[in-house]
C-alpha cells in the first residue's frame, strides 16, 4: 500500500512539474526591453563601424503614441534599454503605435548622421515577452565631438586684446580672421588637421606664431602671454603615453616611477570599465585604459631633466567635477613657469595643448577634489643641450 502511495504522489508531482515547465516555455515573460545604441563617431564619419566606441550617459528621449514623454540615459555599454510591457504604464513603452526618439546631445556634441531621430512601430504579438514587438529596431545613434579651438590672451603691458588681429590658417591653406571677446577669449570652428594661429600688434606685425594640430574634440590651449617671449624652437621627439601597457586585465594600478622615463606620483591607471562610470568611459581615447589623479587629490609628474609638456586628452570622471576648475600647473626648478584653469566635464574629451617648455615639475589638481581622467599624455624630454 505504502509503494502505491509513493507511486502516486510521484507521478502527481511530475505531471504537475511538466505542466509548469510546458507554460513556461509558452507564457511570455511580462516585461522586456528594447535597446538603442550609442556610439562614439570615433573617425567621425557618421557611420557605426571599427573602431568606434560606445557611449555612456546620453539622454534618449521618447515619445508615445499617446503624445506623453520619457526617456533613459545610454549606460557604459552604450545601451538606452527602454523597458516593454503591454498595458503597463510604469514601462517606457506599454501600447501598440508609432513611437519616436530623439538623442539629447550635450554641449560640444552633436551628431553625424541622421539616426539622432528616429520613428518606429511597435504591434501586438501575445507569444513574445511584453506582448509588443517593434516592426524595425532602432539604428545606432552616433556622438561626435564638435571640433573646435579655444584659447585666452592676454595682451602685452599697454596694449589691450582689441589692440591685437588674430588670422588663422587651416588645413586647406585657406586664412581665416578670427574673432575674439574683450576678456581675449578665443573660440573658433576647426575642421581636423594642421592650424597656425598668428597674432599681430597695432602695427602689423607678427608677435606671435602657433601650430595647432586638432585631432579629434575641441582643444584648449594653454594661455596666450603676448607680453611674454615665447620658446619657438622645435620639440623633440613626442612621446604618448595611454596608460595601456601596464596593466593585463580589468583593474588598476599605481602608476610608478620611470613610467615613460618621468616620476609619477598619486596617479592610477585603470580599465575604463572598472568604476561603471560614464566619464571613464567617454574619456578614453586609446584602447581601453585611463589614468586619474588617486582619491581626487592633486597628483604630479615630474623629471630631473627638463621635459616639454606637449598636451594631453583631459577631463573629469563623474558629473560632480563639472562644478569646480581643473587647475594645471608646471615649474621650473622652484619658479612657476606656467599655470592655467579649464571648466572640463566628463562628455568626452578635450585636448589641452599645453607647450609648455623645460619645466621640471607639472601637478595637476581639482577645486573640489574630484577625479580627472588623462589619455594619451604626450610630452618630450629635453635633450638639448
Amino acid at each position: 500500500m505504502l509503494k502505491l502511495q509513493v507511486t502516486f504522489w510521484s507521478s502527481l508531482f511530475l505531471m504537475v512539474s511538466s505542466s509548469l515547465a510546458a507554460a513556461a516555455q509558452t507564457e511570455p515573460n511580462a516585461s522586456w526591453k528594447h535597446s538603442c545604441y550609442v556610439y562614439r563617431d570615433v573617425n567621425m564619419n557618421g557611420v557605426f563601424d571599427m573602431g568606434d566606441k560606445p557611449y555612456g550617459n546620453l539622454w534618449i528621449d521618447l515619445m508615445r503614441p499617446d503624445g506623453s514623454e520619457t526617456g533613459i540615459y545610454s549606460n557604459i555599454d552604450g545601451f538606452a534599454n527602454f523597458r516593454v510591457s503591454l498595458g503597463d504604464k510604469d514601462a517606457e513603452i506599454f501600447e501598440p503605435g508609432t513611437y519616436w526618439i530623439s538623442a539629447v546631445y550635450p554641449p560640444g556634441w552633436d551628431s553625424l548622421s541622421s539616426t539622432h531621430e528616429q520613428e518606429y512601430v511597435f504591434v501586438e504579438k501575445s507569444n513574445v515577452g511584453g506582448k509588443l514587438v517593434p516592426k524595425t529596431t532602432c539604428a545606432p545613434i552616433g556622438v561626435a565631438p564638435i571640433l573646435s579651438i579655444g584659447a585666452r590672451i592676454v595682451p602685452a603691458p599697454g596694449l589691450e586684446v582689441e589692440d591685437y588681429t588674430i588670422t588663422a590658417t587651416g588645413p586647406d591653406g585657406l586664412t581665416h580672421p578670427i574673432a575674439f571677446d574683450l576678456n581675449g577669449n578665443l573660440d573658433m570652428f576647426a575642421d581636423r588637421g594642421n592650424w597656425t594661429l598668428e597674432f599681430a600688434d597695432p602695427e602689423g606685425k607678427t608677435v606671435y606664431s602657433r601650430t595647432v594640430f586638432v585631432e579629434y574634440g575641441s582643444v584648449e590651449l594653454s594661455t596666450i602671454d603676448l607680453g611674454k617671449p615665447r620658446d619657438a624652437r622645435p620639440q623633440g621627439d613626442v612621446r604618448r603615453l595611454g596608460f595601456d601597457d601596464l596593466l593585463t586585465s580589468d583593474n588598476l594600478f599605481e602608476i610608478p616611477s620611470g613610467y615613460g622615463g618621468l616620476n609619477w606620483r598619486n596617479w592610477i591607471a585603470v580599465h575604463n570599465r572598472f568604476y561603471s562610470g560614464a566619464g571613464y568611459v567617454n574619456l578614453t581615447v586609446s584602447s581601453e585604459y585611463v589614468a586619474y589623479n588617486s582619491s581626487g587629490v592633486p597628483a604630479l609628474v615630474w623629471s630631473d631633466k627638463p621635459f616639454d609638456f606637449v598636451g594631453t586628452y583631459i577631463g573629469v570622471a563623474w558629473p560632480r567635477g563639472e562644478e569646480d576648475v581643473v587647475t594645471i600647473k608646471a615649474w621650473r626648478g622652484s619658479e612657476l613657469a606656467y599655470s592655467d584653469s579649464l571648466h572640463l566635464t566628463d562628455n568626452g574629451p578635450i585636448f589641452f595643448d599645453a607647450d609648455y617648455r623645460q619645466i621640471t615639475k607639472l601637478e595637476i589638481s581639482s577645486g573640489n577634489y574630484e577625479r580627472i581622467v588623462l589619455d594619451d599624455f604626450q610630452y618630450s624630454i629635453d635633450s638639448r643641450e
